[in-house]
């Protein structure tokens, strides 16, 4: 079957589309891929930590140094160190179930909250955290 020669090109063009999609497809998902298997964790036998309180939120800061536990009307901070955490704070301005918890990604501050109130928490020049402002 023979194609006149501006159809044949426009024919040729879609294919080549199609072939560049198809590729840019098949990399993202090599990459994707990819990014997945760079995440490794193992389990830590023996070194959990038991609550007897309810924990209803918690955040991990960016270089995976701080762990924080909302419990309660409270805030626990833990230090991640040669695979152990250690509790080196509590934090007890929140007067009500603090129910999130997040930290900021320009900064070294954090950010809580509970019903009705929300708390910005800084460090201070002996690295304990303080309330900055309470909204």
């Amino acid at each position: 079957m023979h194609i006149p020669g501006q159809h044949q090109n426009k024919i040729d063009e879609y294919f080549q589309g199609v072939q560049q999609s198809t590729t840019l497809e098949q990399s993202s998902t090599n990459t994707k891929e990819n990014n997945e298997q760079l995440f490794i964790y193992n389990l830590i036998q023996n070194h959990s930590i038991q609550y007897s309180e309810q924990c209803n939120a918690i955040a991990i800061n960016q270089d995976n140094s701080i762990i924080l536990a909302g419990c309660n009307n409270k805030i626990k901070v833990y230090q991640f160190k040669q695979e152990q955490l250690t509790l080196i704070q509590l934090l007890s301005e929140h007067q009500k179930t603090v129910y999130a918890l997040n930290f900021m990604k320009k900064s070294t501050q954090f950010i809580s909250g509970s019903y009705l109130q929300i708390i910005i928490w800084s460090m201070d020049q002996h690295s304990q955290w303080i309330c900055q402002d309470v909204l």
